[in-house]
């Protein structure tokens, strides 16, 4: 495909991105006080485990209480950020305020943690619990590369890092409608694996639940992705797993991530 038609792709699926975010009427900034109400903007740990749980261990078993997968993504999770003795773990979630997210962890295993969505809507009392838990929320759009470097500045610098050791993404249902164009995605990728730390871990959703496994074509593009990096660089420990990645920047990982041309060429 010319470069002309690419970056015309690129500026429409920006545009309809924006749309999704500001529309007065539709766009999922409005759109957050309901899901607040329906509990779904800010998630806990265990339902974080139910879409992340294949990938934090070897068994598949779909049986285990919601309780008891937030418990095993958990361990995982401290279980490997802990092999390497370091001070001040840091974390953040992309899509989501993160507040119930982080409170599931050990008190204290994360120095300070983050939140990243486009619209605050915490009540006073949440906002107390998070100050307590070192814990803040910040309002951006994630999928606006045209001001990536600017809102990922905003994090490190909130976190008081230039590195961070976890990195989330669950957007659930408002995924199925955004454009997920390749360029968009691996521009959001790289950037963040570039602030992943050494042995740090990220976990994202790309499609809500693969009722169709092929269907997706960016789901696709990353199982391939996905392969090829394993292939190309092994000492980065990567999976994908109905429609969801996990990626464990283990030690003597590379700093950054190869585009996708220099990965299948």
């Amino acid at each position: 495909m010319k470069e002309g038609l690419k970056f015309k792709e690129v500026k429409r699926a920006l545009r309809h991105n924006k749309v999704l975010a500001d529309s007065p009427e539709l766009g999922y900034k409005k759109k957050e006080h309901e899901w607040g109400i329906s509990g779904v903007y800010d998630s806990s740990i265990n339902d974080f485990g139910s879409t992340f749980i294949p990938l934090s261990q070897v068994s598949q078993n779909t049986g285990l209480h919601l309780e008891q997968q937030g418990k095993i993504f958990k361990n995982y999770i401290e279980d490997t950020l802990s092999q390497k003795e370091k001070q001040g773990l840091t974390a953040v979630e992309f899509g989501g305020p993160g507040s119930k997210l982080f409170e599931g962890f050990t008190k204290n295993f994360f120095n300070r943690t983050i939140g990243v969505c486009l619209k605050d809507i915490r009540d006073s009392k949440t906002k107390e619990n998070d100050t307590r838990n070192n814990h803040s929320v910040i309002e951006g759009d994630i999928l606006d590369v045209r001001n990536d470097d600017k809102l990922l500045a905003e994090v490190l610098q909130s976190l008081h890092t230039n590195k961070i050791d976890l990195i989330i993404c669950r957007m659930v249902g408002p995924i199925k409608y955004i454009d997920k164009h390749p360029i968009i995605m691996e521009r959001t990728m790289k950037n963040w694996y570039e602030i992943l730390n050494e042995n740090g871990l990220m976990f994202i959703q790309f499609q809500f639940y693969e009722a169709i496994p092929g269907h997706d074509p960016t789901t696709d593009l990353i199982k391939k992705w996905s392969v090829a990096i394993k292939e190309k660089y092994p000492e980065i420990d990567v999976q994908v797993i109905n429609g969801a990645l996990r990626l464990h920047k283990r030690i003597g990982s590379p700093e950054k991530l190869p585009s996708a041309i220099q990965v299948f060429k």
